[in-house]
């Protein structure tokens, strides 16, 4: 909080109806939540986009240094950015967090996702690693032709029957080689796909690949080792729960 010059005081916040103090107890809050259920070690880049700017909302939460190796964004194009999360343009607005899945995780232990505002279907990925066709990727399309399409150290499309909204918290996990799990609101598909290996590139808030660029609004994103199906609804409801402190729910 003190990176990104919030004051522990009880001046109003950007937040509506919230005081500086209250958004400190809200991140206090998450973490405490992730900890207790031994979840925060597991994660490796959080952004909690708090602040309302590219400048704070670049921040990851588990090292808030501002170098490529702590995983602060660098931002690309004419996102907007403000007290509710990063909006892309769909056209040109990204942002490179310069973690790589081969170089800081395991093959079958990764996770990440995000917590969406803007319900659209459309051809676009809002958090993604990919690197070419034949190598292993991990990205989400929330709503792609009313489905979920995604990848977890694989090369091949997978996707749910179907999922009429792209609103709310979207995740994958993979904790074992034969398998991975998709999250999406109140609800969990294990897709049954065998891991290649690692995505040998960063991840990219709003896009992949410079294409596929997302126009939704986000206010959360994460990255970090796999996480079961228990530890993933907690962090699922503990999301929730920060996003509505700050009256950006949906």
């Amino acid at each position: 909080m003190n990176a990104l010059a919030i004051t522990d005081d009880a001046n109003p916040s950007i937040y509506t109806g919230v005081s500086n103090n209250g958004v400190w107890v809200a991140v206090d809050d998450y973490i405490k939540s992730l900890k207790a259920n031994g979840i925060y070690t597991k994660l490796k880049a959080v952004y909690l986009m708090i602040g309302g700017s590219a400048s704070t909302h670049k921040y990851n939460l588990k090292n808030v240094a501002d170098t490529d190796a702590a995983f602060r964004i660098m931002w690309f194009g004419s996102g907007i950015h403000s007290q509710n999360g990063f909006q892309g343009n769909g056209a040109n607005s990204y942002g490179n967090t310069f973690f790589k899945p081969n170089e800081n995780l395991t093959t079958n232990n990764e996770s990440f996702g995000f917590y969406s505002r803007t319900n659209i279907d459309d051809n676009s990925v809002d958090l993604g690693s990919y690197d070419s066709s034949g190598q292993p990727n991990s990205f989400i399309f929330p709503r792609r032709d009313d489905k979920i399409q995604t990848r977890l150290q694989t090369d091949n499309y997978n996707e749910t029957p179907t999922n009429l909204v792209s609103t709310g918290f979207f995740a994958a996990s993979r904790i074992i080689a034969a398998s991975y799990s998709i999250f999406y609101n109140n609800i969990n598909s294990t897709i049954n796909e065998t891991s290649i290996g690692r995505a040998p590139a960063n991840y990219h808030i709003g896009n992949m690949l410079d294409i596929f660029f997302s126009n939704r609004e986000c206010p959360y994103y994460f990255i970090g080792q796999g996480l079961t199906i228990t530890e993933m609804n907690i962090h699922k409801t503990t999301v929730i729960e920060l996003q509505t402190a700050l009256n950006r729910q949906v």
